[in-house]
């Protein structure tokens, strides 16, 4: 798996809850971040990390869907940052 795949589940995802759009529009922040070295993947392992609690505190079981996709990418990237 890599970054981009990642990001492409970020690109697939479609919610009306902006609180998930938010959390995609950081996620993808940092992921390039992480891309172009302006943060190391540690960094970004923890950033999206914070990302990812604060989207389970305010999920909705409407958005399941879209949690899940955010879930997935989120967790590929921390298992990225970690084997680099």
């Amino acid at each position: 798996m890599t970054i981009e795949y990642s990001q492409s589940l970020l690109a697939s995802i479609s919610s009306q809850n902006p609180d998930i759009n938010a959390a995609i529009a950081k996620v993808n922040e940092y992921s390039d971040m992480a891309k172009t070295g302006s943060i190391t993947y540690a960094e970004m392992a923890e950033l999206v990390a914070d990302v990812q609690r604060q989207v389970n505190i305010q999920s909705n079981m409407a958005e399941l869907d879209s949690m899940e996709k955010l879930n997935t990418a989120i967790n590929t990237l921390i298992l990225i940052a970690k084997t680099v």
